[in-house]
């Protein structure tokens, strides 16, 4: 007897850049409305696995299941629909420096895709755009502002905003915390677990921040020379028994994973 389907689904992802291989067969299954995380080093292929999901960067071999059609298989205008259910936490929020605040939050519902399903007016954008900022602990009156003229933190939150504008079945977090303090951390990480629960989102995040894959995460799995090394509860990030994560997670420079002290 089978199981559920899972929302997302991959097997032998597989991604080269020259002669450096990113990606080496990544197994991976995450569930309808549960919160995953992915953490590892720098440069160890995590926005790649993104943005392989997001078909900004195509696999050298594998497969990318989204409810249970493998969308590496589809033409851009047939795989459009599926993209259509994700959104983005950009790392560094990604906001649009010619556009306001409160334009940056519903250029996706001013520009919708193909199929149109949350195109609306520019005055009805303008209004979900101050609603969003309410959702995310803005007041509405910083939707007049410039980009520019918000604190890091603000600009993420902004991103967030943005990024659960359309009610998206699937988000994506890439590094929500990176240059943000421990505090205003907790307070974006406190923001997207509210926002997925609100939305019954399925979700991923990826991480080298250990409070925040805890805080954020349902499960969690460590990606290590291009393959998911371990995977398990959140909660037992730092209590993993896997060497190579205990290291990872406990910021121990000795052990299985080697520094090069040069760089």
């Amino acid at each position: 007897m089978t199981g559920p389907t899972p929302k997302i689904r991959i097997r032998g992802l597989c991604k080269s850049f020259g002669p450096k291989v990113v990606l080496n067969g990544v197994d991976l299954d995450v569930m309808e409305g549960t919160s995953f995380v992915i953490i590892g080093g720098s440069g160890t292929g995590k926005s790649v696995l993104l943005r392989c999901i997001l078909g900004l960067v195509t696999p050298d071999a594998g497969t990318i299941e989204i409810d249970g059609v493998d969308v590496t298989a589809l033409s851009p205008r047939h795989r459009e629909p599926y993209m259509e259910k994700i959104g983005m936490l950009f790392q560094n929020a990604a906001l649009f420096d010619s556009l306001t605040v409160w334009e940056n939050v519903a250029f996706g519902l001013m520009a919708a895709g193909r199929q149109h399903k949350h195109k609306i007016s520019r005055a009805d954008a303008k209004t979900r755009a101050g609603e969003l900022l309410e959702q995310v602990g803005m007041d509405p009156g910083v939707g007049a502002l410039s980009p520019a003229e918000l604190s890091g933190g603000m600009q993420k939150r902004v991103g967030l905003a943005r990024a659960i504008a359309a009610r998206p079945e699937i988000l994506f977090f890439d590094e929500p915390t990176t240059g943000l303090d421990p505090i205003m951390g907790a307070v974006i990480d406190g923001l997207i677990v509210d926002c997925v629960r609100k939305l019954g989102s399925t979700a991923i995040a990826i991480t080298h921040d250990m409070a925040s894959a805890q805080r954020i995460g349902d499960q969690a799995a460590m990606l290590y020379e291009g393959k998911l090394i371990w995977q398990g509860a959140a909660t037992s990030l730092l209590a993993s028994g896997n060497p190579i994560v205990d290291q990872f997670t406990h910021g121990r420079r000795e052990g299985p994973i080697k520094v090069d002290v040069r760089v």
